[in-house]
Formats: C-alpha cells, structure tokens, sequence
C-alpha cells in the first residue's frame, strides 16, 4: 500500500466550484492557505483486490461512505468531486467494496447502483454528485441538519426469487 498526498489550494469557493486546482506534496508548502488530505491508494495489489478502507480524514467532521467496488469509474468521479469539496468542508471518506465477502448485504442492495453514497450512515446519493451538491449535503450534516434522501436502491428487494 502506497500513501499519496495531495494538497488542494485553498481559494475562494467561487474560484473553487469553477476550477479545482490540485498541487502534489512536496512541491506545495505547508501554510494557512493550503489544506492537506491523505489518500490511501492500494495500488500494489492483484486486480479485484477490495478497494475498502478509508481515503481520507478529518476530525470531528460528517463521514462519507462510498460503495464502490474495483474498476467502477463513476466512483473514481466522485471521489473526485469529493476531494474538491474537502478544501471547503472537511470530511472523511471511506470506501466500502460491496464485493467483499462480508459486504453481501451491500452488494444485494447497490450492484446495479455504484456509486452510492452515505453520509454519517444515512442515504445520500447515487450515481453522480456535483460539487454544489455535495458542498451543501457536507454544510447540512456539519450543522446537524442532514436528512436522508428518497430513492435509495435495493436491488435485492426488486428482483424476483
């Protein structure tokens, strides 16, 4: 396993929503303006190896969960747009690999729907998110005001035994 760290210039989030703007460590210092995120990249692994484990954290901040599984590049989007939103709202991210095999609830749940996201363990989103769209759902579960969304998938409530 590698550690990668990424340094998102913090500018205003006008400047932030229009162009992201990412800087490797070390080439960015360390100051006031820059916040730092670690990202846990496992690639040494064989392929179909879990992606499970948390990319990054914040303390004392709203918890992302991202069910996801290896190759599924509507999830590499979202975290993505994830990593822009955290320059401005702190938050964890942990990937959850529904093709584990102690994640069989999850993967009856959202094979056919990754990525879908959870934050503080309610539903989120599936799909796609944008960067407004996660800034305001990261803004609401900080202040304590989150509610879960409609249309969660369950894949396994719809098929037929």
């Amino acid at each position: 396993m590698s550690v990668m760290v990424i340094a998102v210039a913090a500018f205003s989030s006008a400047a932030l929503r229009s162009r992201p703007v990412l800087l490797r460590a070390p080439a960015v210092p360390r100051s006031a303006a820059t916040s730092l995120i670690r990202c846990v990249c496992d690639d040494t692994g064989p392929p179909g190896a879990s992606v499970s484990g948390v990319l990054y954290s914040a303390a004392d901040a709203p918890t992302v969960r991202l069910f996801t599984k290896s190759g599924c590049t509507l999830c590499d989007v979202a975290k993505g747009v994830l990593a822009d939103a955290a320059a401005e709202r702190p938050h964890t991210l942990e990937a959850v690999d529904i093709t584990d095999a102690d994640k069989g609830e999850w993967y009856e749940k959202y094979k056919y729907d990754i990525p879908v996201l959870h934050i503080d363990g309610a539903y989120w989103a599936k799909h796609r998110i944008t960067l407004d769209e996660s800034l305001e759902a990261l803004a609401a579960a900080s202040e304590g005001t989150f509610e879960p969304r409609k249309g969660e998938p369950d894949a396994g409530r719809l098929e037929r035994k």
